[in-house]
């Protein structure tokens, strides 16, 4: 749950301080997540706000100008894949493709897992799992034999089970 107040557009950072876990940190915002939490402000948020609601201190409102929560944001995600075709799209799902994007750009995972909150680094390790596809593509590039060699699926998956 964050407040405006949470938003530091000058230093372009959210401070999360009720995370799962409870621990408090400083996440930076990309320029793009920037731009669009600034029109929100000073375009949208306002709207949402009836007189008696000035003071609200949620940063996200829904409708009626009261505070979204996360189980209305994982609604909104599901009935919007599910619009576009894609299936079992969920916030959570979002928070591992973001470490997984982050690490593929080559992001030392120990930053990864500050943005996270996590205090262990396995925790993180989980968020980043390695898929079927980054498999092929790494035994492809780096395999001795080079050029022509490929193996196919069910070849992978016994891979992993060693």
């Amino acid at each position: 749950m964050l407040d405006i107040t949470d938003v530091d557009l000058r230093e372009n950072i959210i401070c999360v301080r009720r995370s799962k876990g409870g621990k408090g940190r400083y996440v930076p915002l990309g320029k793009i997540a920037l731009l669009y939490i600034q029109e929100y402000i000073s375009e949208v948020r306002k709207y949402l706000l009836s007189i008696e609601d000035m003071g609200q201190p949620a940063l996200f409102l829904n409708k009626h100008g009261k505070r979204l929560y996360c189980g209305s944001i994982n609604r909104m995600i599901r009935e919007y894949s599910r619009k576009d075709g894609m299936y079992h799209i969920t916030t959570h799902k979002l928070r591992h493709a973001f470490a997984l994007h982050m690490l593929r750009q080559g992001c030392d995972i120990r930053y990864i897992q500050e943005i996270l909150g996590h205090e262990d680094l396995c925790t993180t390790q989980i968020y980043t799992t390695i898929y079927d596809g980054d498999l092929r593509e790494k035994v492809d590039r780096y395999h001795p034999l080079e050029g022509g060699v490929h193996i196919n699926d069910e070849q992978i998956r016994r891979l992993r089970e060693i």
